[in-house]
């Protein structure tokens, strides 16, 4: 039954109403805002006021639970914060991370949700406009939000594609809940440089940084500080091609084939040991056994690997890999992979060759060779201690698990490759790809739980913290960005598409109002639109 009507209503591209429904905000494609109260008892509709027009129209608008905090994204980018009794602009400024799809005021209005293109909900100081902190963990946009009565959740509705057996596919709407009184979900620190190279270290719990002009930091992930300890003349050595490190001991593969040692003293100041040539070409890989003793590296040109002493650089062995099919100009070590506690390494390549023997590392001796398997350009790999899998990731975003019972498996975990790591237990493994999305995949199945935005650059070195359940990657923009979990979390005992972290993913019905009991919701299909 209508109860009221106002015209010009044919040209809206988003209505928000208050709690009691006794004002609407209405947002045109024109650019016009309108807010609009309506009186229940006589059903009329009253406009209160009107803005002018404005290029490129709105995208989302919102109005407070109480009425009288009004907030709208333009197509622009921006975001402004509207006097709720006049429509006069309080506030504006430009709003990171992609076109909105939705927004919504908490109920003490001093937040304000934005949907967005990226998968992730922005929340936005009212009194600033600026991101406070971000959501994430869903596996497709976040269409609507909505913030809880008290404010403690933020429920968002999202559609997934869902294969049935038949191979035929439905499109089904969830919801899902944000906890907001947990530590803040994504926290961003600018490092003030932008690293050529970095490496994650456990023992220091340090990332180790390089820029491109040869200057050496570390950064300490949980005090959100950077130091720089270190130099290494790249305008008289050469570029620095790959980087390691042990505690206090920092190796670097240089491009004219020098592998390099340098110390950290108690001072915090790295000292430079000894440098050796070791490569016709540039080094490619290098990387420190887990007891510290050795340095496994890799070239590039020439395709040899080999070992050094830590305690004077002298060369331990040397070997050329075989090179099968390999283009020359692309092939070379990607990483060494230690075995058994360090007593035998392997090597991630980009290579085209069938076969990846296994060296001693004291020696050299080939002591096994991995079965044949398909050719993957390899960008990172993480050997599994407890079942002796190993994980390549490869360049075009594939996965390979080789098991050591004998088993190949693939999965197309991302669009292209980049780095990862995994948790204590190895039950999840953590890929941050060049795509611009950090992964949660399943060791087991290698199927996605959960997808981040990652922020801007290419992404250098991941870390996963036990303790806190934090996912932290650092990029080449110079951005250190930690994804907080819950404390004392425990991973689900099985995979699925909505064991997700921070996201509860539960069937949709409905928009839940604040009261709903959004655990009872119950699943229905829908057709695509």
């Amino acid at each position: 039954q209508t109860r009221g009507s106002i015209a010009g209503i044919s040209s809206a591209t988003d209505v928000s109403f208050n709690s009691d429904g006794s004002v609407v905000l209405i947002g045109h494609v024109d650019g016009r805002i309108r807010c609009v109260d309506f009186d229940a008892k006589t059903h009329t509709l009253t406009e209160r006021w009107c803005t002018g027009t404005r290029d490129g129209g709105t995208r989302a608008v919102a109005i407070s639970p109480a009425a009288s905090c009004v907030a709208v994204a333009w197509r622009n980018g921006l975001i402004a914060r509207l006097d709720a009794r006049s429509g006069a602009t309080v506030s504006e400024r430009d709003l990171p991370g992609g076109p909105v799809f939705d927004l919504a005021i908490s109920p003490d209005e001093q937040t304000i949700a934005a949907s967005s293109w990226t998968q992730t909900v922005r929340l936005v100081d009212r009194e600033t406009l600026a991101i406070k902190s971000r959501l994430g963990g869903t596996l497709s946009h976040v269409w609507g939000i909505a913030f809880s009565e008290d404010a403690s959740r933020l429920f968002g509705g999202l559609v997934i594609e869902e294969q049935k057996h038949d191979e035929s596919s439905d499109v089904t709407y969830y919801v899902g809940a944000w906890l907001l009184d947990q530590a803040d979900a994504i926290l961003d620190t600018a490092i003030d440089h932008s690293p050529r190279l970095a490496v994650w270290d456990e023992l220091s719990q340090r990332f180790t940084s390089i820029d491109h002009a040869g200057v050496i930091r570390e950064i300490d992930v949980r005090a959100r500080t950077v130091h720089t300890i270190g130099t290494i003349d790249v305008m008289v050595r050469g570029t620095v091609r790959c980087l390691a490190r042990h505690d206090s001991m920092i190796a670097l593969g240089l491009n004219d084939g020098q592998a390099v040692l340098m110390h950290q003293d108690a001072s915090g100041t790295c000292r430079e040991q000894w440098s050796v040539a070791q490569t016709n070409g540039p080094l490619s890989a290098i990387g420190f056994s887990p007891d510290g003793k050795v340095i496994a590296f890799g070239g590039a040109e020439d395709f040899s690997v080999g070992a050094l002493n830590v305690i004077d650089g002298t060369t331990m062995w040397r070997a050329q890999r075989p090179e099968g099919h390999s283009n020359p100009g692309r092939r070379r070590a990607a990483k060494p992979v230690f075995l058994a506690n360090g007593a035998s390494v392997t090597y991630a390549v980009v290579g085209h060759e069938q076969s990846r023997p296994i060296f001693r590392t004291r020696d050299g001796v080939i002591i096994a060779h991995e079965r044949d398997h398909p050719p993957l350009e390899a960008d990172d790999a993480l050997y599994r201690a407890s079942t002796g899998d190993i994980y390549t990731l490869g360049m075009t975003g594939m996965m390979l698990r080789d098991s050591s019972e004998g088993a190949l498996t693939f999965s197309n975990v991302a669009r292209n490759g980049g780095v990862m790591c995994a948790d204590d237990s190895f039950r999840r493994l953590f890929v941050s790809a060049r795509d611009g999305a950090t992964r949660i995949i399943d060791s087991e199945s290698m199927e996605e739980l959960m997808r981040l935005d990652s922020p801007a650059g290419v992404p250098l070195a991941i870390t996963f913290d036990n303790e806190r359940d934090a996912l932290t990657v650092i990029t080449t923009r110079g951005i250190l960005r930690t994804w907080n979990g819950l404390v004392n979390y425990t991973p689900p005992t099985s995979s699925g598409p909505t064991e997700i972290e921070r996201l509860e993913a539960l069937p949709y019905l409905a928009p839940p109002s604040a009261s709903q009991d959004v655990a009872s919701a119950t699943k229905r299909e829908a057709k695509p639109r």
